[in-house]
């Protein structure tokens, strides 16, 4: 139990550099063409959420819950090959843009992190409850809590 919390403690760290970050290059960044920031709302939303829930269920050390937080990772991988895809048409039709583009696609890379960083937490919610390891494990092992 004592790691799992020392090893969350330590991804919410890291998800916290993120956050600051990110917003010291919003602000050397604002005037960035929108279109291109725009495209990370979404992410941004699912990996909030993703956030929120990952933190609920380790305060109650829900492993359906963490399950469930686990699985939505998912859905922030397929959003942030959207937007790589949509900046990388942005950047063969725009190519004076690049520079911009690219501190936008590093931005989508480090939120896409937030997520992978939630799973971890799931990961450590799963050894904290059950003693397993499931760290590099097939997804499926993971998915079996949803219904237990």
């Amino acid at each position: 139990m004592v790691m799992s919390i020392i090893k969350t403690i330590a991804e919410l760290e890291r998800i916290g550099d993120v956050a600051s970050r990110l917003a010291k290059t919003s602000l050397e960044h604002k005037n960035v063409d929108p279109r291109y920031q725009t495209s990370l709302e979404p992410l941004c939303r699912l990996a909030i959420d993703m956030l929120h829930q990952v933190l609920d269920a380790f305060a109650r050390m829900d492993l359906q819950s963490a399950a469930n937080v686990y699985e939505m990772d998912e859905k922030v991988d397929k959003e942030y090959q959207s937007i790589i895809k949509q900046l990388t048409q942005f950047m063969t039709d725009e190519v004076q843009s690049i520079p911009a583009i690219l501190e936008v696609m590093w931005s989508a890379r480090a939120i896409e992190r937030v997520g992978d960083r939630c799973q971890n937490i799931c990961e450590y919610i799963i050894y904290a409850v059950k003693g397993k390891d499931v760290r590099h494990r097939d997804e499926e092992e993971i998915y079996k809590y949803r219904a237990s």
